[in-house]
């Protein structure tokens, strides 16, 4: 067993110990959706060829998070 995550779970009365509480706090909390920002793709999809022809300075780019297909050209 792990003793870092050990705990026991207690039932009881919520209301009783709410009103005979010290204190109390009461609340309305709103969160934004969360949008982590892609960096790098988490999927590639290759078409492996073994033709000398290859040019690997020109690609297709599929963005997942936008659903678009974008033609890119190195120039170097």
């Amino acid at each position: 067993t792990n003793l870092a995550l050990s705990f026991k779970l207690r039932r009881g009365d919520f209301d009783a110990a709410y009103a005979g509480a010290a204190h109390t706090f009461e609340h309305e909390f709103r969160t934004q959706k969360v949008l982590h920002l892609p960096f790098e793709p988490h999927a590639t999809i290759v078409a492996h060829t073994m033709t000398p022809t290859a040019d690997f300075r020109k690609r297709r780019v599929a963005g997942a998070t936008t659903n678009t297909v974008d033609d890119a050209e190195d120039n170097n």
